[in-house]
């Protein structure tokens, strides 16, 4: 499993990843675990059985995907696994959220944030076909193409279809955007660096030829 605060930015599926996805409008839910400090910190809270009872049918009639990092182990208990993300399209924004997320809210009385509440209250019929499909574009295109590109991986199950969401998907040049710009900014760091041991070097072999006791002071105190 893997622990993302409630309503922040998504970046699951960039880990251990080659390419940033770029899934700007992406909001996790539900993706309990322990933090860097070992604690498991959640809402709790009580929500209605019909959100529940909806959000179980939502998660029983999704499209399949394909797997990503491994089964999802409740960080409450070691025997519930579960494998698989839910995609809640509402109002510009998708949340994404575990398959667990409704053992936690069962077992382990998690509160989802009330905005994903009325996301899924607000959802008609299953999340998928045309319309949902649809829906998911026009918020977020990137996230829609993989989605798409993952069904298909699910219904060929074939390996050059896999290497194909990978090499040609839209995301890809995003990431070289990306790349770009940082290689940018590293050339303007090295410059800036350079010019700086330029000007202290100048600094030093003047020090060193007017103030020679100063220099070996300097010395001095580097290698002591």
């Amino acid at each position: 499993m893997a622990f993302f605060k409630d309503l922040s930015t998504s970046n699951y599926f960039d880990r251990d990843s080659e390419y940033s996805y770029g899934f700007k409008n992406l909001l996790s839910v539900g993706w309990i675990d322990k933090d860097e400090n070992g604690d498991i910190n959640y809402t709790k809270g009580d929500v209605s059985d019909d959100f529940l009872n909806k959000l179980k049918d939502l998660i029983n009639n999704r499209y399949k995907y394909v797997g990503y990092m491994g089964c999802h182990v409740s960080v409450f208990n070691e025997r519930i696994c579960e494998q698989g993300q839910v995609f809640i399209p509402y109002k510009h924004k998708i949340y994404c959220c575990p398959k667990l997320i409704a053992h936690y809210i069962e077992d382990a009385q998690y509160k989802p944030p009330d905005e994903f509440i009325d996301a899924v209250m607000s959802i008609e019929g299953p999340l998928s076909g045309d319309k949902y499909e649809n829906n998911i574009k026009s918020i977020d295109y990137n996230v829609w193409y993989f989605l798409m590109m993952n069904k298909a991986c699910v219904e060929v199950e074939s390996a050059e279809v896999k290497d194909l969401m990978r090499e040609n998907a839209p995301w890809r040049k995003a990431h070289d955007e990306l790349s770009s710009k940082r290689e940018e900014e590293n050339r303007k760091e090295e410059k800036a660096r350079q010019k700086y041991m330029k000007k202290r070097y100048k600094e030093i072999k003047k020090m060193r030829e007017e103030n020679p006791e100063e220099f070996l002071d300097m010395v001095r105190g580097i290698y002591k």
